[in-house]
Order: structure tokens, then sequence, then C-alpha cells
């Protein structure tokens, strides 16, 4: 009985010393950058907490291994320094304060020199320069040019019907000859322009012919209109705005879009559902 007792006490005596070594999340956390010399630091820091929101006051490894690559570098990036590199984390726990030390490796500056477009007919060299708002000589912007030829072009394209359209750049560094001295980057932009569609007929499911035929004619899209995903949304949001059905969306399960690639011809089918009062 007493042999009872005694092994009951050491579990117990056990189990609170394992609770008290367990260690409690510090309330501060005190962020530093360490390895930028053309940054402040305090600029770094406030970037990566702009872009974490209120989720930085609670340090999670993978999380801020995540925002470090994709908003500090991106930062670093747009200011020039196209090969910057976050190399590491560390972390450190003191007097209930915890310490993340961001380390990154800035690289050189480029500023931009030769820019050569490959692939695009329907547009001009020139518009698409003018659309990247950047010119040789000046500090190139990775972020401007990444945004460029995935965002600005992809929308233009998309808008002229050409919903296929594909594109990337290649950067081809030309490094710099001493540490206070920019580099510069020569970039080819390729795009693959695909074929232009147009709009066939556009269907309506779920209503009666009368309807659907009323419907046709309201529609913001119409039969022989050049397709764009754009164009389709702002149709179906006008659609949506009279409340008469479920709202649809271009991407959703209650559209369907039918491509024939030989005649490059879009069919767009509506699948609506009233609103029930």
């Amino acid at each position: 009985m007493k042999t009872s007792k005694f092994l009951l006490l050491l579990i117990l005596l056990s189990a609170c010393l394992a609770l008290r070594s367990q260690s409690v999340e510090p309330a501060t956390i005190e962020i530093s950058f360490y390895g930028n010399e053309n940054f402040s630091n305090n600029e770094l820091v406030e970037n990566f907490k702009g872009c974490f929101g209120q989720l930085w006051q609670k340090y999670d490894e993978l999380a801020y291994n995540y925002i470090a690559q994709k908003c500090s570098r991106s930062l670093l990036q747009s200011k020039g320094f196209w090969k910057a590199k976050v190399i590491e984390i560390n972390s450190t726990v003191r007097d209930g304060v915890r310490a993340v030390q961001i380390v990154v490796d800035e690289g050189p500056r480029y500023r931009i020199g030769k820019v050569e477009i490959e692939g695009n007919e329907v547009l001009s060299k020139n518009e698409i320069l003018g659309m990247w708002g950047q010119h040789s000589g000046e500090v190139a912007d990775g972020t401007k040019l990444q945004d460029l030829v995935y965002e600005k072009l992809k929308e233009k394209y998309d808008d002229l019907g050409f919903v296929h359209y594909n594109a990337d750049f290649e950067p081809d560094f030309v490094e710099p000859r001493g540490r206070r001295v920019d580099g510069l980057v020569n970039v080819t932009i390729t795009i693959d322009e695909g074929r232009q569609f147009k709009v066939r007929r556009v269907i309506f499911l779920g209503v009666s012919e009368e309807e659907e035929e009323s419907l046709r004619k309201q529609f913001l899209l119409k039969s022989g209109d050049l397709y764009g995903t754009r164009k389709a949304q702002n149709a179906l949001d006008a659609l949506n705005e009279t409340g008469r059905f479920v709202p649809v969306e271009v991407n959703g399960s209650n559209v369907e879009i039918r491509s024939d690639e030989e005649a490059a011809d879009i069919d767009l089918a509506i699948i609506l559902k009233r609103n029930v009062p």
C-alpha cells in the first residue's frame, strides 16, 4: 500500500515538473535583420510585419520563413537587388523575449540594360515597354517586371481574346566590376500569344425558352464578340445585380466554358437557379 502511494507521488511529481519545464511563448517578439547594407532595419521589419498582419505576434518558424522569402525578398528585388536571398532565420528566447533574426544577402544592385521582346505580334514592343514603365539605365524593379509579364500583359491579351496567352522572361546579368558599382540586367521577354477566340453562342440553362431569349438579348457578351475572362465576369456581374438568380461566377461550377480550338470559338453555358424569397 505504501509502495503504491509512493509511486503515485512520483508520477504526480514528474507530471508537475514536466508542466513547469514546458516553454511558454513569450509575449514579446523582437525582429531584426542582419546582412542588410542598403536597407534600414526598420524598413525591413515594417515591411515584414505589414505582409504578416497580426500573425507575426505569434512565432511560427514555417510561417516566418514563408513571409521572409515572399515579402522581404520582394522588397529587395523591387529596388534592383534581383539576387537577394534570405539565408536563415534564427530564434532565441531570453528573459521572456523572443529575438528573431532574419539573415539576408542583398547581393549586387542591377540596372536595366537591353530589353528584347519575342513572339509579340498583336502588341508592339513600345506598347509593352510603356506598360512596364521602366527604361534602360534605371534601377531594375523586379516586381514591376513580374507584374508586367504575369498580370498586366495577361489581362491585356485576355481582353483582346487571346485566352491562352503565356509568357516568361529571362534575365542575363552583367556583374558589377566593383563593390559600390551597379551591375546590368539584360531582359528577354518571350510571349506566346496563342489564337484569338470569339464568342460563338451563349446558352442559359434552367429557364424557359422565352426567358432565355430575353436573357441573351440583355447579356453584355454577345455572339461574335471577342471572348475574355474579365468581359465574361463583367457580364455575369450585371446579371447577378438583377437579383433574380443565385449569383454565378465565370470560374464557378455553374458556368461551363466550351472551346473549339480549331475554330477558335467559345460557347458559354450558364446554369441558372432562381433566388428563393
